[in-house]
């Protein structure tokens, strides 16, 4: 199966990456198999080195850092990010994660707006949250129930 090409650049490849590196990358298909090997690795080791360099520095919060940066760094942003980089069928997964997510969070404000704490309301919220549960495939459920105890813990 061909994969489709991602041309999406992350926040880690625009700090380690220079921009005639890029030029480099993109020239590389066209010149002859020895040239390639000797440019790819130069390319590589360039990048390691950048990466090396980058958290030598005294201030390794290098605008990457997405957690305590005081722009949220939340769960959905970084699946936002993860999904740019997907192929197709990648970002359907990261999708049906969103979207086990989203219900899972409205669930929780909708348990905390209108559950009164006694254990009628909270056993018909469960019966409740059963019934949808049930509505999934095998699939689907198995993979909710690892996402909500993640999201739990």
């Amino acid at each position: 199966m061909e994969e489709e090409k991602i041309k999406a650049k992350t926040a880690f490849d625009a700090a380690t990456q220079s921009h005639h590196l890029e030029i480099i990358k993109a020239a590389i298909p066209y010149i002859n198999n020895s040239e390639q090997r000797v440019i790819s690795v130069y390319v590589k080791a360039s990048e390691l080195a950048e990466t090396i360099s980058l958290f030598r520095r005294p201030n390794t919060n290098i605008g990457i850092t997405a957690q305590g940066s005081g722009n949220g760094g939340s769960m959905m942003d970084m699946l936002n990010d993860i999904k740019a980089v997907c192929t197709a069928r990648e970002q359907e997964a990261v999708n049906m994660f969103i979207n086990f997510f989203n219900a899972y969070e409205m669930y929780r404000t909708y348990n905390q707006t209108f559950g009164d704490g006694d254990s009628q309301s909270q056993n018909n919220s469960s019966n409740m949250f059963d019934s949808i549960k049930g509505m999934l495939s095998p699939e689907q459920q198995q993979m909710f129930d690892t996402y909500s105890s993640m999201l739990n813990t």
